[in-house]
């Protein structure tokens, strides 16, 4: 028989035995905030109170749940669940390289932004991922993101792996993390056959040939009933107690350290087992723990490894991992006692609904035999009607107080009728708290899923990834997309610098969904009210989020924007070209005309800097001829560009803000100008003096003309708005009259 190989060193445990000596103690210590977590969850998701024979020994015949803490706890997972479910675009890249000038990383940024969050949508699994994250936080206020495969961009939630105490917040702050794993016969092959891995063949050798065993019927098992129970390869299923057949139950010990080459945090990777046979004789076997395989360096960061979530709705201690409580667990024994309460009222009134008589003085028997009163109309003498004493007034109170402290503690909502019920300013009030606190734990979980996306953005930029692999499909038509993009460089925008990004900044976009759909319409109401306030850059981006709330539609929010007028790339790249194709025509006196297709405000912006160029030119030398002559030209271009804008009476009010600009550039150009005649006059003496006085009273007629034509322009729009209120109030008088007309030809008839 081959010989085993010995244990690879361990940072924190001297052997094999001191790991599972851990594992154990870990397992213990996890065990009992394991059982409560299933309590409160399946308490919150409609389970029975009690079993039956808890009941039977409390005397309760009703232990229905109906779900009174439900809607308060599934507000909290709607608002944050909003943040994925309320808007197309989830994670912002924005690139920021200085070696990329700033219309490619607008371009760029734009490519990226589209092509990421459309290949997360094409799958479902992200949104199951933030569904199963959201719903954890908001009942064990924790969650453990990890990363299964090396190259599968989504991440998983691992609710059943072993943290130590000692663990912080965040994932750096990990010693080590132990997590069940079951490996089928071909993994355990695949494994044995991994060049980058140390393995001990003896060990998956037996493990191999017990899985065969199993399938062909031999009675050994490889699992045992007690450490089968709770165990599954995803961390969800609860197994089977008879024993799984066909995989080999496994644990997987995760140990960052820092690697001196890379100069930053490595996670090796230990596997072992506890169903390793010894084999002391043929009848003797003896089950005991060995290591499989072990890997170092298994994630070359621990980013990539796994993310730390913490949302402790806990008041002050230490805060960790392993001690955080989720709101659920705050409001537990509230919403308990409530339901508790509810049934014993609702049991008493159903009581209390069943007719009840009782003899009085004068009754007789015979007469009460044959008395029906379900269908009689006459009752026996000495009848008299029996009613229990209503519990509903002495539990209604008490009741009321429970449903209002759980709705304070959560952020949920509770009724105001009733005696004890909230005055309207206390209900304004709790509800202004409740918003505020939520808006707080909305901030945190943003911190904590920009770390995730910049992994994710990392992953499907550099990450490696094999054919037929979990994300394959997403990752490799996310880069064919970006290939199309002209001088776009992945490794380039993933470059980082002790786990930062050196040319790009992701983050995740901050959805305004609160959870409450008439203060978020409020807010989006108000905001397109005074839209004409707002740049016309983000104007889009308003209309979006008005569209989205009103229709719950983000795709057609985004169609609707992609139909405006807004800013885009292809307009910057076309008014940059524009810069030397006017300043080499200027030189012939050839006007560049307007383009059909030009968006004159982004345009106009654009020149507007063109032109703030050209005055600079001053700040380095005097102007010159060539240099006045191209001002006047660029200026010409310009005006074509704001005339536009002030004749449309949808741009009329950005159109005279540029103009309000434009006017002070011409005015500056114009003095520069007069300097360099003033300059070139005294340099070649009187020569062509009368040539420059000419062209400069030709420059200031036409700058005349220019201003009569706009204050023509506004005339005549004045004119047009006067003309059509009095056609209104026209057509208006006329139907007055055709009324009154119609009324005396019926009433003369």
């Amino acid at each position: 028989m081959d010989k085993l190989k010995p244990l690879p060193e361990l940072q924190h445990f001297s052997g094999l035995s001191a790991l599972v000596f851990e594992k154990d103690n870990l397992k213990k210590s996890n065990r009992e905030r394991q059982d409560r977590f299933e309590e409160i969850f399946g308490f919150y998701n409609g389970d029975p109170l009690m079993t039956e024979e808890d009941a039977d020994d409390e005397n309760l015949e009703d232990i229905t749940n109906r779900l009174i803490g439900y809607k308060n706890l599934e507000k909290v997972e709607t608002r944050f669940y909003g943040m994925w479910s309320t808007s197309n675009k989830f994670i912002d890249v924005k690139v920021v390289g200085e070696e990329i000038n700033d219309i490619d990383k607008d371009r760029f940024g734009k490519t990226v932004n589209q092509s990421i969050n459309k290949a997360m949508r094409k799958s479902t699994r992200f949104g199951a991922f933030f569904r199963s994250l959201v719903g954890e936080l908001a009942v064990g206020g924790r969650a453990a993101c990890i990363h299964k495969e090396d190259s599968d961009w989504c991440p998983s939630v691992a609710p059943k792996i072993l943290v130590p105490d000692s663990a912080g917040t965040d994932a750096s702050e990990l010693p080590y993390v132990i997590a069940p794993k079951e490996l089928t016969e071909m993994q355990l092959e695949t494994l044995r056959k991994d060049s980058s891995a140390e393995v001990n063949d003896v060990v998956i050798g037996q493990l191999i040939e017990t899985i065969k065993d199993h399938i062909e019927g031999d009675d050994r098992t490889l699992n045992d009933e007690s450490e089968n129970e709770n165990r599954s390869a995803n961390n969800t299923d609860k197994g089977s107690e008879e024993g799984n057949k066909t995989t080999a139950n496994l644990w997987y010990y995760y140990e960052p350290r820092f690697d001196e080459d890379s100069g930053s945090k490595v996670v090796d990777l230990l596997i072992f087992t506890e169903d390793f046979r010894s084999i002391r004789s043929e009848d003797d076997t003896t089950s005991s723990f060995e290591w499989v395989a072990y890997y170092d360096g298994w994630y070359d960061s621990v980013p990539e490894w796994m993310h730390l979530v913490v949302l402790d709705a806990t008041i002050g201690g230490q805060k960790s991992f392993a001690t955080a409580k989720g709101i659920a667990e705050i409001t537990y024994n509230s919403d308990m006692d409530s339901e508790d309460l509810m049934n014993r009222i609702i049991t008493g009134e159903k009581m209390r609904a069943v007719p009840r008589f009782k003899e009085g003085d004068g009754s007789s028997e015979d007469a009460l035999l044959g008395w029906n009163p379900h269908e009689s109309s006459m009752v026996p003498r000495g009848i008299e009607e029996f009613k229990f004493q209503s519990n509903t007034g002495g539990l209604g109170l008490p009741l009321s107080f429970l449903r209002s402290n759980s709705a304070t503690q959560s952020g949920g909502d509770i009724s105001n009728s009733g005696r004890g019920g909230e005055l309207r300013t206390q209900s304004v009030q709790r509800e202004s708290t409740n918003q505020a606190s939520l808006s707080s734990k909305v901030a945190d979980l943003h911190k904590s899923l920009e770390v995730i996306a910049q992994e994710i953005v990392r992953r499907f930029f550099v990450g490696d990834i094999e054919g037929g692999s979990p994300g394959y499909e997403e990752i490799m038509w996310f880069r064919s997309q970006v290939k199309k993009e002209e001088g776009l460089d992945l490794k380039y925008l993933a470059k980082q610098s002790y786990g930062f990004f050196e040319n790009i900044e992701v983050s995740v976009v901050r959805s305004s969904i609160s959870g409450e759909s008439d203060q978020d319409l409020a807010v989006a109401r108000e905001l397109m009210s005074n839209i004409g306030n707002y740049p016309s850059a983000v104007r889009p981006f308003i209309v979006n989020r008005f569209t989205t709330l009103i229709t719950a539609d983000p795709d057609f929010a985004d169609q609707l924007v992609d139909l405006l007028p807004k800013v885009v790339s292809a307009q910057r790249v076309t008014a940059e070209s524009e810069f030397e194709h006017i300043k080499r025509d200027s030189l012939i006196e050839e006007v560049v005309p307007l383009g059909a297709d030009d968006v004159h405000l982004e345009h106009a912006g654009t020149h507007m800097k063109h032109l703030r160029i050209i005055i600079n030119i001053s700040n380095v030398r005097p102007w010159t001829r060539e240099d006045a002559t191209f001002f006047a030209a660029m200026q010409l271009h310009t005006q074509q560009h704001i005339t536009e804008l002030i004749q449309n009476g949808a741009t009329r009010a950005d159109g005279e803000i540029v103009n309000q600009e434009f006017a002070q550039l011409v005015a500056a150009g114009d003095d520069l100008t007069t300097e360099a005649i003033e300059r070139e006059r005294q340099e070649q003496g009187q020569a062509g003096g009368l040539d420059f006085d000419q062209e400069m009273k030709t420059r200031e007629a036409d700058r005349k003309d220019r201003e009569l034509q706009i204050k023509a322009l506004d005339t005549q729009s004045t004119i047009e708005q006067r003309t059509n209120r009095q056609d209104s109030i026209k057509r208006k008088g006329d139907q007055s009259f055709l009324i009154q007309k119609a009324k005396l030809e019926r009433e003369g008839q």
